[in-house]
């Protein structure tokens, strides 16, 4: 490769000479059809991108230059991460739009090579594209002359300081600053779900922002606000309501793909089927689990309303179509209508609120179950275990179909203390840590049908603080055997026919069982834990 003298002697003197970390030089373009090429010296880390973009387009400022390119910076052979380069290159843009009123850069290009890297480029822009807007005199970023990103201008205040000395003058500098840093204020919100802000979401932040002139900074899993300590703190509290519809409506699509799988709602004419869109899908199995007897729902200006004891569909000019639910089968993998959305977690406990209709519900009937002894209930844990809830519901759908007419789940009352409390929430009701006070009526784990049984402090021994704790349990109780102590399975239903068709649990009294106990790990599910006081 040949190089001009021009070009290449100034290159050779700012490699041998001394230059400044992260400093700025420049030197002639020789026939490239550019005037100048600005050198970046000892730039090495992502964290420096922004400071290191800022420069150059300062000195680009500085010398009046209406256009420059840069390249995917780093993302070469430095292997940074180029979702973190984008959003320091746009954000160094915003800050040097912001800064100067006239800016001599019309036009700034990024130059991405890679298509990987292209890629990750335009999802940062896309998530800058909402909360940025420049007047018509700025810097904007184009794609194919169609997609535009800008960053909002506001006025830059100015306090001259006049006075007689440099000291007077320092002190004045000094309060400025102390007012300054007093009134001014920096908030992180952890935010990693930007692709999912609506439209109208998106304009309703930025119109806080100019509102208020506060800097909103879009980093990769996180948003950074700053300005006046009180409307960043008004705009946070709008921010973070916003940002939780949005975790929650990400939740909520990841539940319904979920379903989905499983269990599929679809209306059926000439024999072709048409299933339901996802979400209503949801919403239908979710009314279906509830027991209701229909759902209504509207479509292209209009009323549809499901019945799900006949499983047609009616519509507002009375026409009817059948309905169906597929792969009922699958039904044990569906999880309760009142769970709260868990994304991606498999095990989730969340705390009550007290008052809502879950909680008193849970309240007056464990209070009602301990009779006559008088508790304080300290807090009400609902427990959220996928693994669990599908292993039970395997279990419970298989007993329902061996006995239809049989009453086969009870809810039920455990003991225990605070450490096994922790392991029962993940692992469920398991024979090795359970059932250690009582083997009367079989080697298994025992639950009562009144909490007052298990309110004793055998079963729940009170922790340093005089909490107890309690399980409200589904326990699969189907067939029942009377217990025994050398039991370590339940007995035989018929052990004439099929000595290996077992009962599902033993208990005290065949006739009026009051004490219950299961001997499979997955035949219980811990549904609510109850911290309480005697």
């Amino acid at each position: 490769m040949n190089y001009q003298v021009d070009v290449l002697s100034p290159i050779l003197f700012l490699f041998t000479g001394v230059q400044n970390k992260d400093s700025v030089s420049v030197t002639k373009a020789g026939n490239l059809r550019v005037k100048s090429i600005l050198h970046l010296s000892g730039w090495t880390q992502v964290k420096q991108t922004k400071l290191s973009i800022g420069k150059v387009l300062n000195q680009c400022q500085n010398l009046n230059i209406s256009s420059v390119s840069f390249p995917a910076m780093g993302t070469g052979q430095g292997k940074l991460n180029p979702s973190n380069v984008v959003n320091a290159m746009l954000d160094a843009v915003a800050d040097y739009v912001l800064e100067f009123s006239q800016t001599s850069l019309s036009l700034i290009r990024i130059v991405v090579l890679r298509p990987d890297v292209l890629n990750e480029f335009w999802q940062g822009f896309a998530i800058h594209q909402s909360f940025y807007s420049i007047p018509n005199t700025g810097v904007s970023m184009h794609r194919s002359d169609v997609w535009n990103s800008h960053a909002s201008k506001f006025q830059i205040g100015t306090v001259r300081v006049y006075g007689t000395s440099k000291a007077a003058m320092a002190k004045v500098r000094k309060d400025l600053d102390d007012i300054i840093g007093q009134n001014w204020c920096s908030k992180t919100t952890d935010f990693d779900c930007a692709a999912g802000l609506s439209s109208d979401e998106k304009q309703k932040i930025a119109e806080l922002c100019t509102k208020h002139q506060l800097k909103l900074e879009i980093q990769e899993k996180k948003i950074i606000t700053e300005g006046y300590k009180e409307h960043v703190l008004e705009t946070m509290l709008t921010l973070n309501h916003i940002l939780q519809s949005v975790k929650d409506r990400e939740g909520r699509k990841e539940d319904e793909a979920h379903l989905k799988n499983f269990v599929s709602w679809e209306t059926v004419q000439n024999r072709k089927a048409q299933p339901y869109d996802t979400s209503l899908n949801y919403e239908l199995e979710k009314a279906y689990q509830a027991k209701k007897p229909s759902y209504t729902y509207t479509k292209n200006m209009q009323s549809f309303t499901v019945h799900f004891d006949r499983m047609e569909q009616t519509d507002s000019s009375k026409n009817v179509v059948p309905v169906r639910r597929k792969n009922p089968d699958m039904a044990q993998f569906e999880f309760p209508a009142s769970w709260s959305h868990m994304n991606d977690q498999d095990h989730l406990e969340v705390v009550l609120q007290v008052g809502s209709a879950e909680y008193t519900k849970v309240a007056n009937d464990f209070t009602t179950s301990c009779q006559n002894i008088a508790v304080k209930i300290i807090q009400i844990d609902r427990i959220q275990q996928r693994r669990l809830w599908q292993c039970y519901s395997v279990r419970k759908e298989t007993v329902d179909k061996k006995y239809p007419n049989v009453v086969n789940e009870q809810i039920l009352y455990h003991g225990t203390t605070r450490e096994i409390a922790d392991k029962l929430n993940k692992l469920g009701f398991n024979r090795s840590f359970c059932g250690r006070n009582a083997t009367v009526y079989g080697r298994g784990t025992y639950f009562a049908k009144n909490a007052q049984y298990s309110c004793d402090n055998k079963y729940s021994s009170p922790s340093d603080q005089g909490y107890k704790y309690m399980f409200q349990a589904r326990v699969i109780t189907g067939k029942m055997c009377l217990g025994d102590q050398s039991l370590i399975e339940p007995t035989p239903v018929d052990p004439n026919k099929d000595p290996t068709n077992l009962c599902d649990c033993a208990v005290d009294s065949v006739s009026n069982p009051s004490i219950f106990v299961i001997f499979c790990d997955d035949g219980a599910y811990p549904e609510y834990l109850i911290t309480f006081k005697m």
